[in-house]
């Protein structure tokens, strides 16, 4: 990105652009901490320390159910089965961003998917059964994966899967 601040000869603040203004003096010292922040905010992008991040917590995402079944069948939940509906509706589930971490091997967008689920447990008057709760799992994806196995928006949910079962045929 184009820096629009730099340190001037004198080791104070300089802007890379003509700038004409006539104003009180407390209006520029407003203006030059204005450009102190942003010089700020270009030198620690220069330097890699400044990470955009795709979304925030509490953002509703939308996972791939493909995605969404692979995580499950991987780990927690395994006496609880996803109750997906008829093959008709989409083929992205709504979830809720819990989290956002930074590790070692990447960082990654903690989602929440809460639906129902098919509970296997003991009863003990009649032994193994079943019932519909409704629960969530909570799933890490490697930013990476945003824009395959998880979307920001809806819409972008609907054209990749589009076109992912286009390319199948």
């Amino acid at each position: 990105m184009e820096r629009l601040t730099q340190a001037s000869n004198k080791g104070g603040l300089a802007f890379t652009f003509d700038l004409d203004i006539t104003c009180e003096e407390s209006e520029i010292r407003k203006i030059t901490k204005l450009g102190e922040r942003l010089k700020e905010y270009e030198d620690l992008e220069e330097k890699g320390l400044l990470l955009r991040l795709p979304c925030k917590v509490e953002d509703t995402v939308f996972v791939s159910e493909e995605a969404l079944r692979k995580k499950k069948e991987h780990g927690a939940f395994s006496e609880k089965k996803i109750i997906f509906e008829s093959e008709n509706r989409p083929r992205y589930v709504k979830c809720k961003v819990v989290g956002i971490s930074f590790k070692n091997k990447g960082n990654y967008i903690k989602v929440r998917y809460t639906g129902e689920f098919e509970e296997k447990y003991f009863d003990y008057e009649t032994g193994c059964d079943y019932r519909i709760i409704t629960d969530y799992i909570d799933m890490n994806f490697v930013f990476s994966s945003i824009g395959k196995k998880v979307f920001l928006t809806k819409e972008e949910a609907e054209q990749t899967l589009k076109k992912m079962e286009s390319e199948e045929r």
